[in-house]
């Protein structure tokens, strides 16, 4: 038991959040199944809990389900947020998509042909086609698109609805509330299609229990992130399905396989300390009370500053992300669910407990810390985050995000010489809104976690909470993408004034892109030897040197191909020669050096990147204003629809 202000708040949360079942507007399959699905998986019986990422590999010769895609939206927003996102996803899987650059009128084209069965839900699946009797000429091309689809992956994709008009009551209300909607939604959509299957396998006497095996993956954007990092330490592996309620005689289990993780301009870090401007931390503390329990969340407030937590009928008290699913009970009769009963598996009462005990103890030995300090430094949250196969962070940078700044966003600290790979593909890439990309490898994370406990009850100061949260959350191993939206917001930029130039100590010609180009390229050339600046004629020492580096082709296609009246000379040459060779270099970038590169600015933008970066479209006024930020999402679908098709 928490016994303080923060973890009774976060338990009355979770148990006024249990009722959410029945409420989602974008389900795949009637609401009359939906009560049916509930009822089912709330009126199985009592199973161990295995968290999320504790089940076994997909077995041999097991085909994999479908992979379930959830795009979780922020605060004060709808389900609408990431619609564009979620278009992008479908076009990129049914071969309209093929680049990050827009065309308007054909992706309003687009727009319009989709005929989808709800505005709230895109379901992508090679295996729906329509078969109706016709000519022979449209049995045909049926039969060629139903082939069509068999090379496509298949995926779902969800965009829950559960937390509209509810983001301020916390992050533990919002993310036992998105869990729940979370199984209750893959229990469904499976029901359906075994549905579909139900003639097929009657009619070849196959009524065995089911093994569904699927994959699920979530975009978070804004608080949406922090909701879903929350949620996964209440998601099982495994959900446990009782079909009696429908009167079929099979029953079966779903196991969860994570397969990507991404967040989208989230505050990892919470807002304390990482404000857009410096603030004081009284008035973080008084900001944080008008944005209600979600905002002394992501101002890390202290214990005494959360409301009473209000009675609930049951009285429920507790810390433990679990303890609200342990009034699950045996319903195998088939009644209705109730509306207080939550469909996640309960755990056990006795002997399973021990199992857990590693993620639950955390919980209960700190009771005094922050929530966000908790989900970056606890087992509990770390584990199911780390068993995802992939982790992504997008963040604005160069000072374009007013709500969640580049250090919450890629969780950065000017103390931590954390290293992060650069990645040259993305440089040879050459796209105009990506910044750079860089890559932390997974490591031990026990250090981290020793400095976390050594606070004691007082915990560790404001800076080292910072530095560990941050050393914690890089040790899982994640992609970041540094977003430049400058161009993409709406406002126009002012020039910066000279008293700030000085004060930030930035030199007449400052070019925020140029210095981080700059910074590369000594690096890389401080790694292999090569000067930055203009290239001088060799010794034969340097020569010999560079005869061991094999001399790209594209170097040698163009010395092949040059004719007498365009030569290049001889510095030019030596000089495209090292660019050649420095642009695969491998290199890496602390932290701390991450946080001076990617702030600073050469003009004064209005930092309106947050909606931006990920086409915001939860109104027709945000899709408007927020349209330049499709290419970035036309990348991120590519690259999701790429990874996740992947999963092995």
């Amino acid at each position: 038991d928490d016994g303080g202000g923060n973890g009774n708040a976060e338990a009355a949360a979770r148990s006024a959040s249990s009722s959410a079942f029945g409420r989602s507007k974008s389900m795949a399959v009637p609401s009359a199944s939906l009560s049916s699905a509930a009822a089912a998986a709330a009126g199985a019986a009592v199973h161990q809990f295995k968290p999320l990422g504790s089940a076994p590999p997909v077995p041999d010769g097991t085909a994999t389900g479908p992979h379930y895609v959830f795009l979780v939206h922020g605060w004060l927003g709808n389900e609408q947020e990431m619609a564009y996102l979620g278009t992008a996803l479908e076009d990129v899987v049914a071969g309209r998509l093929l680049s990050t650059s827009i065309d308007n009128d054909q992706q309003d084209s687009n727009q319009d042909d989709k005929e989808e069965d709800d505005d709230d839900f895109v379901h992508v699946t090679a295996n729906e086609t329509d078969n109706e009797d016709g000519d022979e000429q449209q049995q045909e091309e049926a039969a060629s698109d139903e082939e069509s689809r068999d090379d496509r992956p298949d995926i779902v994709v969800h965009k829950p609805s559960c937390n509209n008009g509810r983001t301020t009551d916390g992050i533990a209300a919002g993310g036992t509330r998105l869990a729940e909607e979370v199984a209750e939604f893959i229990v469904a959509d499976i029901r359906e299609r075994r549905r579909r299957r139900e003639g097929e396998e009657q009619a070849q006497g196959d009524n065995d229990d089911f093994d569904e095996h699927v994959t699920i993956s979530f975009v978070g954007n804004s608080l949406g992130g922090l909701y879903s990092r929350y949620a996964l330490s209440l998601l099982p592996s495994e959900l446990h399905v009782d079909s009696s309620a429908e009167g079929s005689p099979t029953s079966g289990i779903i196991t969860l396989h994570p397969n990507t993780f991404c967040t989208t301009a989230t505050p990892h870090l919470g807002c304390s300390s990482n404000t857009y401007f410096p603030v004081p931390r009284f008035a973080e503390r008084a900001i944080g009370r008008v944005l209600d329990v979600t905002g002394l969340d992501l101002f890390r407030a202290d214990v005494d500053d959360y409301p009473s937590p209000q009675k609930e009928s049951n009285d429920s008290k507790g810390s433990s992300p679990r303890k609200d699913t342990e009034n699950v009970e045996n319903n195998a009769g088939g009644s209705e669910a109730r509306d207080d009963e939550p469909l996640l598996p309960p755990s056990s009462s006795n002997s399973n407990k021990e199992e857990d005990a590693d993620a639950n103890d955390a919980k209960d030995e700190a009771p005094s810390r922050d929530l966000i300090y908790r989900m970056c430094t606890e087992a509990a949250y770390l584990k199911p985050l780390s068993s995802f196969h992939r982790r992504i962070a997008y963040a604005n940078a160069f000072g374009t995000d007013f709500q969640v700044p580049t250090n919450t966003a890629a969780f950065l600290s000017d103390k931590s010489t954390y290293p992060h790979r650069y990645c040259n593909d993305a440089e040879k890439e050459d796209l105009d809104f990506i910044a750079s990309v860089l890559h932390t490898d997974p490591s031990d994370v026990s250090a981290v976690e020793s400095a976390a406990s050594s606070g004691g009850d007082d915990g560790l100061e404001a800076e080292d909470d910072i530095l560990v949260m941050t050393q914690s959350l890089d040790s899982l191993g994640w992609t970041k993408v540094f977003i430049d939206t400058r161009s993409g917001i709406p406002v126009p930029a002012l020039p910066k004034p000279a008293f700030m130039k000085k004060l930030q100590r930035q030199s007449t010609g400052f070019d925020a892109r140029g210095e981080l180009r700059n910074f590369v390229a000594q690096r890389k050339s401080s790694v292999v030897g090569v000067p930055d600046g203009s290239p001088t004629k060799q010794t034969d020492d340097d020569v010999d040197q560079q005869d061991d580096m094999p001399v790209p082709e594209s170097l040698q296609r163009r010395r092949s191909q040059r004719s007498e009246e365009n030569a290049t000379t001889e510095e030019e040459e030596l000089g495209l020669l090292d660019r050649e060779r420095l642009s695969s270099v491998a290199i890496t970038l602390e932290s701390k050096e991450l946080v001076e590169l990617m702030n600073p600015s050469e003009r004064m933008h209005f930092p309106l990147g947050h909606t931006v970066m990920v086409a915001n479209s939860k109104s027709g006024f945000y899709s408007k204003i927020n349209a330049k930020g499709k290419p970035v999402m036309n990348k991120l679908a590519m690259e999701l629809v790429s990874q996740i098709s992947e999963f092995d």
